[in-house]
């Protein structure tokens, strides 16, 4: 209570930097998706993206690449 994902993701990357972190998000991409990933995220996905695209991410991070969709990029 009290703390941003990003708070607790740059606490997780500090005890578990190889730990791959996807985010998933109520937030709007093109709000917070650049922050996350410079925070160490190694994606972001909408809360709303198709469950499709969310395993295409989680297969993607798991593999050691980042992850951003279409939209984003």
């Amino acid at each position: 209570p009290g703390r941003s994902g990003l708070d607790i993701l740059e606490d997780l990357k500090r005890l578990r930097p190889k730990v791959p972190v996807l985010i998933m998000s109520a937030f709007p991409e093109e709000e917070f998706a650049l922050r996350a990933l410079k925070s160490g995220a190694a994606g972001y996905i909408d809360k709303r993206t198709l469950a499709s695209e969310v395993v295409t991410a989680i297969k993607r991070v798991l593999t050691g690449e980042r992850y951003v969709s279409m939209a984003l990029a």
